[in-house]
């Protein structure tokens, strides 16, 4: 399978509301586009690559969460306790689940036992846009610019919030990013 098809069979089966398989599925490409980024002759580590990948994509590393008693930035979170856990365990990990009608936060930090920490769709559809607009993966996706485009648009209209920067190094104007606040960092939603 190439990095091409992991996304369309994301996209696929988060139509088909499969959170879990559409997460693994972009994250598997995610991977796929570290290694092409950083292969094993410049980073020899799964871990490194797809954490240098994920700041420079999405969010700078101060961005933290409090998880099993200690704070994981963002990068650590999605390798170790989303990638490795959908990978190795077969699925999230206790403490983890998705908010599908969550399109503007980042997560949603529970105070309660059950379910501490909800990952909105945000960071799905912004891992599904890092992935198509790489310039390392011009030659997989044809007409890169044009797919980004409709996937901006659609965005726009759906009112879908993105995390990360325009990854193909193209102005979008009018694209629904989640910018930093003054201090330079994320908002967080929080409930209680």
């Amino acid at each position: 399978m190439t990095i091409a098809q992991r996304i369309d069979d994301a996209e696929f089966l988060w139509q088909a509301n499969r959170r879990d398989g559409a997460f693994l599925a972009v994250l598997v490409a995610f991977a796929a586009t570290a290694r092409r980024v950083r292969p094993r002759s410049i980073e020899p580590s799964d871990a490194k690559s797809f954490k240098a990948l994920f700041r420079e994509q999405q969010l700078p590393a101060r961005l933290s969460v409090r998880f099993r008693g200690e704070m994981v930035s963002m990068d650590e979170f999605f390798y170790k306790w989303l990638r490795c856990e959908l990978v190795h365990e077969g699925g999230l990990p206790i403490g983890i689940t998705f908010d599908t009608e969550d399109n503007g936060g980042l997560v949603t930090i529970r105070l309660s036992d059950d379910l501490p920490i909800t990952i909105s769709s945000v960071w799905y559809h912004s891992l599904v846009l890092a992935v198509l607009s790489h310039p390392a993966n011009a030659d997989v996706f044809p007409m890169q610019e044009v797919r980004v485009d409709e996937v901006l648009r659609a965005h726009e209209v759906s009112g879908q919030r993105l995390i990360g920067k325009d990854a193909a190094g193209l102005k979008y104007p009018g694209a629904p990013w989640i910018p930093p606040d003054e201090s330079g960092g994320i908002s967080l939603s929080k409930e209680i």
